[in-house]
């Protein structure tokens, strides 16, 4: 039976709103007390004796393949409408046309409506009744116009329906001509498809499964999404059938990650399912022969054996075909990161498609040896326009040089003519929203020097460290509502709780799964691997990462040589023991340093990834602590400590597994 009070609490929302007025709230709320009447009487009547049929078990795959649906006959009800007739079938229902029975609803509904109905079978399973009620939960909180829109769910009896708008026009299938359409006319398609997904993952939710026969052309020309009956929400639903869902799909469309690790199905995959989409929009065809059987398509998936565009269509762009090629890639992060940055680099008149993942703040590669080596657009401009030795330097080691910083001579000779930090890229979360800052290579003095009188023992001695590679930082440390938000646990309170203020009683191991949940929800390869206490870096993932003991102190003296990061008085950059009235504080209220960041002397202290260990006077490159050890670094001390732990020199090591006192983190991530 329907949840008749839900119902009407919904009813009496929309009369709240002013979405209906009293006398019409009056008759649908009657309407469905008399309906609810009705269908318990006929039950009654009808009860089949106890026993009589069990109910089904089984995996849920057998029962969606046994499935076959009983015809409703038109004019029959289905909870507050009235069948007209059929409108399709498939694997999983029978898809109806209706109308409300109350003409003001109906009217409000935009006229008829679809309604996908599960037989009786699937509908009793707990499994496949949750998976089902699913789909109405993600399509309820999606609004944009190629999105098909759903407005309530049935739950009628044995009934189970999905009530959405009716979408008129053809199936996209039906419209794609052989040999492929003009670009402009593929594009026409794919940028509302594009938005649309965009607009889906920003929310939180993953369809699986885009391919022609998902998507309608209305009258008005615009391409519909339709069907999200095996969509993800990245919110952390879970539920018995997921395992099953997830593979679930078209394998002609599907990402090679889609099949091979289900629990790591990500938005990319539609990003991918986008991709082949247009390479079929653009040529009329698929990247392999029409009898290639579903092991060969998902061998040359997974091994990146497909041909590209241009192969199949010779006088197609080659920016085009690259650009198709690289959202084909076996990687998710070598694919573009918005469907939208894929469908602008289709169109004309762009920018050159870019090897590397889109986003903001990206050099561009200037000329043969920048293409080939990866060298800056600004570092390839200024040594090769340069008339005297850093033009000959550069001339005379190509070929050979596999990277513009291996030649220490051109290194030194750069440093100083890049900024440290790019523009801020910006994250969002829901509602919050956190800065990450590019902190361009260079080289530093790290650790104190023998006569500093507030200097400890492990800061000796001062040694040469040299950074390769640019890297992104946050701005401010993690505050406790992202911690909440992205862990759906409460912030530990050790001073005060405040949403704004940084997360305390952190232990090291909590950073880390911290950093790989964020790294899930933005599709980035995470960066750590967990194997009970056991952490492996994998270092080229571009996922949320702690900084290193180097990298943060890098960041924090921001070229300077104040004791504190931005300052020689604590008092302007942190809070400590002297002026912090014993309670961490919103982040981000003292002053940043050179470089833009917040809080890295005093408030909480700071987990990085280092294993704590000696220094050694060698100079260092890259240095991510030593091999062997138990306890890990700490930085920046905290409000509950004196100024001589704020200073940006200090280490101090921890019981990683230790989650008391003012400890938290930031996150650092590796930059393109």
């Amino acid at each position: 039976m329907s949840d008749i009070a839900a119902q009407i609490r919904d009813l009496a929302a929309l009369l709240k709103d002013g979405l209906l007025t009293r006398e019409e709230f009056q008759e649908q709320k009657s309407h469905l007390l008399r309906t609810s009447r009705e269908t318990a009487s006929a039950k009654a009547a009808a009860a089949p004796a106890p026993n009589k049929q069990e109910t089904p078990s089984g995996p849920i795959s057998a029962k969606i393949r046994a499935f076959k649906p009983a015809r409703t006959p038109k004019g029959k009800r289905l909870g507050s409408y009235s069948i007209i007739g059929e409108l399709g079938r498939g694997g999983m229902g029978i898809v109806y046309r209706a109308r409300h029975l109350i003409e003001s609803m109906a009217r409000r509904q935009g006229g008829d409506v679809a309604i996908k109905v599960m037989g009786p079978e699937l509908a009793a399973d707990r499994g496949f009744r949750t998976w089902f009620e699913r789909e109405a939960t993600l399509g309820l909180k999606l609004r944009h116009p190629s999105v098909v829109k759903v407005f309530e769910v049935l739950l009628d009896g044995e009934t189970l329906g999905l009530v959405m708008s009716l979408i008129e026009g053809e199936s996209l299938r039906k419209l794609i001509p052989q040999g492929g359409m003009p670009l402009d006319r593929a594009l026409a398609i794919l940028r509302p498809l594009a938005e649309a997904l965009d607009h889906i993952h920003d929310r939180g939710v993953i369809h699986r499964d885009l391919k022609p026969e998902n998507i309608s052309i209305n009258r008005q020309g615009r391409p519909v999404l339709l069907d999200f009956g095996i969509a993800k929400d990245t919110g952390g639903f879970v539920t018995s059938i997921t395992s099953t869902a997830a593979g679930m799909g078209t394998i002609v469309y599907m990402a090679p990650e889609q099949y091979l690790d289900t629990k790591r199905v990500g938005s990319a995959c539609d990003r991918y399912a986008l991709g082949m989409l247009a390479y079929e929009l653009l040529s009329g065809s698929l990247p392999w022969p029409r009898d290639t059987s579903e092991y060969q398509v998902m061998r040359a998936k997974e091994s990146g054996d497909l041909p590209p565009l241009s192969a199949t269509m010779p006088s197609i762009d080659g920016r085009v075909s690259k650009a198709v090629s690289r959202m084909l890639a076996v990687k998710t992060w070598d694919r573009f990161k918005t469907a939208k940055s894929f469908v602008d680099a289709l169109g004309p008149a762009g920018a050159p498609v870019s090897s590397h993942a889109s986003g903001p703040t990206r050099y561009h590669h200037h000329g043969p040896w920048g293409r080939r080596r990866g060298i800056p657009k600004e570092v390839a401009q200024w040594i090769a326009s340069a008339p005297g030795e850093r033009h000959l330097l550069w001339r005379s080691g190509w070929p050979n040089w596999k990277s513009w910083r291996e030649v220490p001579e051109i290194a030194s000779l750069v440093e100083e003519q890049l900024p440290r930090t790019a523009p801020v890229e910006v994250r969002e979360v829901g509602d919050l929203s956190f800065k990450m800052l590019r902190v361009e290579p260079g080289s530093f003095d790290m650790g104190s020097p023998e006569d500093d009188e507030h200097a400890f023992a492990d800061e000796h001695p001062v040694h040469k460290v040299t950074l390769t590679r640019p890297f992104q930082l946050a701005e401010l440390p993690i505050t406790q509502e992202l911690f909440e938000a992205i862990t759906r646990t409460q912030a530990r309170k050790f001073s005060v709780l405040e949403p704004r203020c940084p997360a305390e009683m952190i232990s090291w191991y909590d950073a880390i799964r911290f950093c790989n949940q964020l790294s899930e929800l933005f599709d980035l390869e995470p960066a750590y691997i967990l194997e009970g206490e056991e952490v492996r870096w994998e270092q080229r993932n571009d996922g949320f990462r702690l900084p290193t003991e180097a990298e943060w102190e890098f960041a924090a003296r921001g070229k300077g040589t104040t004791p504190f990061s931005g300052s020689s008085d604590l008092r302007n950059v942190g809070w400590y023991a002297g002026n912090s009235t014993w309670r961490a504080h919103p982040v981000g209220q003292k002053a940043a340093n050179a470089l833009g960041f917040f809080d890295m002397s005093g408030n909480v202290w700071e987990w990085v990834w280092d294993r704590f260990g000696p220094y050694t006077p060698t100079e260092q490159i890259d240095p991510i602590g030593p091999d062997g050890g138990y306890e890990r670094v700490k930085r920046g001390g905290s409000w509950w400590n004196l100024s001589l732990y704020a200073r940006v020199a200090l280490r101090v090591r921890g019981d990683p597994l230790y989650r008391y006192g003012p400890l938290g983190f930031r996150l650092a991530r590796n930059a393109q």
